[in-house]
């Protein structure tokens, strides 16, 4: 089994830093390379911001507002579980 991976995600407003485990899987969900994560309120700090992570959990950079960003393609951070949940069930035989 995979393991997950801990990164260290800093607020584009305030700096404000905390580490988050991302499920090894993630990637699964956008075929491009890049995903891209909402963060919002309260899970770092009073901000929501949106960060791009590569497959290989490094962080391509951060923007502060989602405006010109597609919703579709942007995964809320708190709704990751359910998600990751979602793509191993569909790839059960």
């Amino acid at each position: 089994m995979l393991e997950t991976e801990r990164i260290g995600v800093t607020c584009p407003i305030c700096s404000a830093t905390k580490f988050l485990t991302i499920p090894p899987n993630l990637n699964l969900l956008n075929q491009n390379g890049l995903v891209t994560i909402q963060i919002p309120a309260g899970v770092i700090c009073p901000h929501s911001f949106l960060f791009f992570m590569d497959k290989h959990y490094g962080i391509r950079g951060y923007e502060k507002n989602a405006q010109g960003i597609e919703k579709q393609k942007v995964i809320n951070f708190k709704k990751i579980p359910e998600l990751i949940r979602g793509v191993n069930n569909s790839s059960l035989p």
